[in-house]
């Protein structure tokens, strides 16, 4: 295909040129730009009635047949695809306000039959009637938009890799809040499981370290708290605000010798008698005998008193 050139159908198009295809005797033509695809690529286009089926927004109108678009090739660029609407079919629900409905292009998600809207850039044609949206390549290379298998159940009979399908609903405008493509992966229950007893686990040992924490810091609190009374008893054994008490080894105090060494009311003679250093008193050395029945002569007595 040329730069730019129209075709209807099908047809094999160059990856490096613009080009566009529509559906004879409709509005509907899918345009690409050059670049869109890295080569050359089969591309084809194709409409019918919609019949029913796949799940939507509650209380949505059909509002187009159904456009049915196959490529060969993974889309490097968005694609516009304009589709040519029809008068949305009469509601159900006559009460419901529409006021603020909008056309919406719609992608069927073919593993999950849903109709997922598409929440890009838009443009109605006012004299062609059709609905031209950007579809981006989220869409366009997503695995469940031309599946060839894993199609939901009531979908089989279109599972066959020939095109994915598009068509133009009528729905509440806050349906579309953000650019709509493939549906977010599910999480399996047995990755949902691992993660709660993981934060199990985690709770379970913060709980323990707190636990510790608070045991340690009872157990240094009683320790400081003995070690004040300690303290507290040491200290209040106290005779005078200068004479402690020697809590070591007691101190023996013999009679008539003051715990100062200082014996004012007694001779040093009197002080060595009491200590034993003599077994006499000086007087009794005067006047007794010796052993030899010699008697002791004052200098031997002084002597005595002296050394002992």
């Amino acid at each position: 295909a040329e730069s730019g050139e129209f075709l209807s159908g099908s047809a094999t198009i160059d990856g490096g040129t613009t080009a566009s295809i529509g559906v004879a005797g409709s509005a509907t033509l899918v345009s690409m730009v050059a670049g869109t695809f890295s080569g050359s690529v089969t591309v084809s286009v194709s409409v019918s009635a919609y019949v029913g089926g796949g799940s939507t927004a509650a209380g949505a109108r059909i509002a187009s047949q159904v456009l049915t678009f196959f490529f060969d090739a993974p889309a490097e660029q968005p694609i516009l695809v304009g589709i040519e609407t029809t008068a949305p079919t009469p509601a159900r629900r006559q009460n419901v306000d529409r006021s603020s409905w909008e056309l919406f292009t719609h992608w069927l998600d073919k593993r999950s039959n849903v109709w997922r809207v598409i929440c890009s850039e838009k443009d109605f044609n006012q004299t062609t009637g059709a609905l031209r949206t950007l579809v981006p390549t989220s869409v366009l290379n997503s695995p469940s938009f031309n599946p060839s298998s894993g199609c939901d159940a009531a979908l089989e009979s279109s599972c066959d890799g020939l095109g994915g399908q598009l068509a133009v609903f009528e729905v509440p405008a806050t349906e579309c809040t953000t650019e709509t493509g493939p549906p977010p992966p599910v999480v399996s229950d047995g990755i949902i499981a691992a993660i709660v007893v993981s934060s199990l686990v985690v709770v379970a040992i913060i709980i323990c370290a707190i636990w510790y924490a608070v045991k340690q810091r009872k157990r240094a609190l009683k320790q400081a708290e003995a070690d004040k009374t300690a303290l507290t008893l040491e200290s209040s054994l106290v005779l005078g605000p200068r004479t402690p008490v020697n809590l070591g080894k007691p101190v023996n105090l013999l009679p008539g010798v003051s715990p100062t060494g200082r014996s004012p009311h007694k001779s040093e003679v009197q002080v060595k008698a009491s200590l034993g250093f003599m077994s006499v008193s000086p007087a009794d050395a005067i006047l007794s005998p010796s052993a030899d029945g010699a008697g002791v002569s004052p200098a031997q007595l002084y002597r005595n008193a002296q050394f002992g």
